[in-house]
């Protein structure tokens, strides 16, 4: 078994504006969250599987000014968005070292990245929905492997570089 930690904030530029969406707002909004692991060895051989979904929904409520004047105080817009998101990382690995303490895989494989974005705009002139699904693939080279702390207790380890 394999225990995850999962953390991650989103920034970017929208508008010509900077934005920033912390770790703990994407907690707060998280609808449903899955990730595992697969890895099969045989002799110096390893295949492996990495697989992780998210799915986070958010809301907000604000009053935007179209016109000076017009209409008195602004117009209200209620919006929502949500993102779901997928990552495939699997390939196959080979033993390089092995010893008592540690062992040491060089790794070949690929990595999927699926976002399906969409947001919904509500107001009382117009009602919207923009919707995006983007994806990538990555060939991507490493190391992973295992470290021991003890005879019952190990620190897996994974570093890889991709390229697509």
């Amino acid at each position: 078994m394999q225990v995850y930690i999962w953390g991650t904030d989103v920034t970017g530029e929208s508008l010509g504006n900077e934005f920033e969406i912390g770790f703990d707002k994407i907690l707060e909004n998280l609808n449903f969250a899955l990730m595992g692991g697969v890895t099969a060895r045989r002799g110096d051989w390893g295949w492996f599987l990495d697989a992780s979904y998210a799915d986070i929904t958010g809301e907000n409520a604000l009053t935007v000014s179209v016109l000076p004047g017009e209409p008195a105080g602004g117009v209200d817009i209620d919006l929502e968005m949500d993102i779901k998101q997928t990552v495939l990382n699997f390939g196959a690995a080979y033993r390089l070292a092995e010893t008592d303490s540690y062992r040491l895989y060089g790794t070949l494989g690929a990595r999927y990245l699926g976002l399906d974005t969409e947001l919904k705009t509500e107001s009382p002139v117009r009602s919207r929905r923009f919707s995006s699904y983007q994806s990538s693939w990555d060939l991507t080279v490493g190391v992973n492997g295992q470290a021991a702390i003890n005879d019952t207790w190990f620190v897996p380890f994974a570093f890889d570089i991709g390229a697509g």
